[in-house]
């Protein structure tokens, strides 16, 4: 806009020029060559103008346009700055999840353990079921471990052991469902140690407490057995003949007929 203004102004002096040249041409008279010369000298300084003010004009422009485009230059590389931070924290938040994420990875890990390791606990806690003589009977973890633990020394022959733990067993637990099998066990192991007395003695606790229990005719045969032993011939008789009266489909009673067959 401005080069067509400043074109316009060379025009409009291009033309006050030549009316002022005219001037001096209408009051000396003048050659034709030196017209011609005047003319062309005019037009040369007249270009010369223009070229003047387009050569300033593309100064000007260009100014202009390096001004803008070292703004836009700025602008660019500020723009490029906030991306790189954006970037930055980009990559940071990203690090801090997967740090996050592990570390839920870990807490849901050790969760999980400590839960196992309450419920094994409460497990252990709880009764177990267990089938014995014959019944489905419900006992304490801690007391079936106790009487297994017991039962495994008499297996091994392990009677003074056996002894000391189910002596143990029937004072600790004495309203155990185990009772019975307990005393008739330590008798057991009363009678691998040779003390009959002691065995005769455990086991008339389940002869006269639990004289129902299933137990109850192995016991009497034990306890007949032991007073063999002592030579408590009488003692014995009356023991085996009271298995056969009691418990006469038992396999203690066939076993004490024959033990009173060898006694005649």
């Amino acid at each position: 806009m401005n080069l067509i203004k400043n074109t316009k102004l060379a025009i409009y002096c291009k033309s006050a020029l030549v009316s002022v040249f005219m001037l001096p041409l209408c009051a000396v008279a003048l050659t034709e060559e030196e017209t011609v010369k005047k003319f062309k000298d005019l037009q040369t300084g007249i270009d010369a103008i223009v070229e003047k003010q387009r050569v300033q004009e593309d100064k000007i422009n260009k100014k202009s346009e390096k001004a803008d485009v070292s703004e836009l230059t700025v602008k660019s590389e500020n723009y490029q700055k906030q991306i790189a931070q954006l970037a930055a924290s980009l990559e940071a938040y990203k690090a801090t999840l997967v740090n996050m994420t592990k570390e839920l990875e870990l807490l849901k890990q050790s969760h999980a353990e400590k839960s196992n390791a309450l419920h094994e606990r409460i497990a252990k806690l709880e009764p177990r079921k267990i089938t014995i003589d014959g019944q489905d009977v419900t006992v304490d973890l801690d007391e079936l471990r106790a009487y297994e633990d017991s039962l495994q020394m008499l297996r091994e022959n392990d009677y003074r052991g056996a002894k000391r733990s189910f002596t143990g067993f029937v004072t600790l637990y004495p309203q155990s469902v185990l009772l019975p099998s307990a005393h008739l066990f330590l008798g057991s192991a009363n009678k691998g140690l040779n003390d009959c007395k002691e065995s005769i003695a455990a086991l008339q606790v389940v002869v006269t407490k639990y004289i129902t229990n299933p137990k109850a005719p192995a016991a009497m045969l034990s306890m007949g057995t032991c007073q063999i032993e002592l030579r408590d011939r009488a003692g014995a008789k009356k023991t085996f003949e009271t298995i056969i009266e009691k418990f006469p489909e038992s396999e203690s009673a066939t076993t004490a007929k024959n033990n009173l067959l060898l006694m005649k």
